[in-house]
């Protein structure tokens, strides 16, 4: 079993080539097995930083991310969810969020200008 750590500004605050950089505003906490090609297990949001898309969508810390734009998470190879690691400023994502009550919520948010 190996665990993997990502601290993230997910779905975060990386650049992409054309565009300004893009945000969502939140961390997350990586269960995998592997190292050169992870599989996932499950990606759990740690801390969602406060007026960020993420916040405003409703996902909150101890939330477990399911799907990302259709792809579920458990199972796949974590190189898989890289493109959603670059997005544009005003870019579209949409996720299923398992709830701490174990509700499971479609959210749709955009990506956020940097702050």
């Amino acid at each position: 079993m190996y665990k993997l750590f990502a601290l993230l500004l997910l779905l975060v605050t990386v650049g992409a080539v054309a565009g300004e950089k893009g945000y969502i505003g939140l961390a997350v906490t990586v269960d995998a097995q592997g190292f050169f090609s992870p599989t996932l297990r499950s990606i759990t949001v740690s801390p969602v930083l406060a007026g960020s898309p993420a916040e405003r969508a409703g996902i909150s810390a101890g939330d477990q991310l399911l799907e990302i734009e259709g792809h579920t998470v458990a199972g796949a190879n974590a190189n898989d969810f890289k493109p959603y690691l670059q997005m544009d400023a005003g870019q579209p994502l949409h996720l299923a969020v398992k709830k701490s009550s174990g509700e499971v919520k479609s959210i749709f948010l955009v990506a956020g200008n940097q702050p």
